[in-house]
């Protein structure tokens, strides 16, 4: 799931049915297009490593968040993917560094 969403990401084709409802309003087309800008930048994906499980503070009960690095052929960047009880996906972030 990780790789797949981070090349859509990528080519600013996300599918939102892979969402939940909530997150499905945030994926304005403003938004997937900066995203798929600045991912597209790091070229191709070259590997992803799972980092571990992300600790949610306070999080919604049944939502479980990974972390990954995602090494591409220009850069490295890490996505910060929580997933809920139904399968979907209740957020993604990208970083360039851990916090």
């Amino acid at each position: 799931m990780a790789r797949r969403e981070f090349v859509a990401w990528q080519a600013g084709v996300v599918d939102p049915t892979h969402y939940a409802a909530v997150t499905q309003a945030k994926l304005t087309p403003a938004k997937i297009a900066a995203t798929s800008k600045a991912l597209a930048s790091l070229g191709a994906l070259t590997s992803v490593e799972w980092l571990g499980y992300l600790g949610i503070d306070g999080g919604p009960k049944g939502v479980t968040g990974y972390i990954y690095r995602m090494r591409c052929s220009n850069a490295t960047v890490f996505e910060e993917l929580t997933i809920g009880p139904d399968g979907k996906i209740d957020g993604i972030m990208f970083r360039d560094r851990l916090q």
